[in-house]
């Protein structure tokens, strides 16, 4: 078969080779648009009591304590509620619906 290759000969592992590919590439996945994962943060109607902005946002946040879900005012980062989330932040276990 071409561009394969079978070290050690018939019966062990084989790795695809394909010319200028690196088998170390990215050539399975596509590469993310953005440099980092972007966690959407909801909208939430209100004032910031700290520094008077109407720009709240609620999203969950993971500490020392577990996943929580926070509103937060995004002029000056004043947390106005803080209350437990899933044990494991987005995954939903079977456990967790009963």
């Amino acid at each position: 078969m071409p561009g394969v290759s079978r070290p050690g000969g018939c019966g062990a592992p084989f790795t695809v080779v394909t010319a200028g590919v690196s088998p170390m590439s990215n050539f399975v996945f596509a590469r993310p648009a953005e440099a980092a994962p972007v966690q959407a943060r909801e909208p939430v109607a209100g004032v910031c009591p700290e520094c008077g902005a109407e720009d709240l946002r609620r999203y969950p946040v993971l500490s020392e304590g577990g996943w929580f879900l926070v509103v937060k005012c995004q002029a000056c980062l004043c947390s106005l509620s803080r209350e437990p989330w899933r044990r494991l932040g987005h995954v939903e276990l079977l456990s967790d619906a009963l």
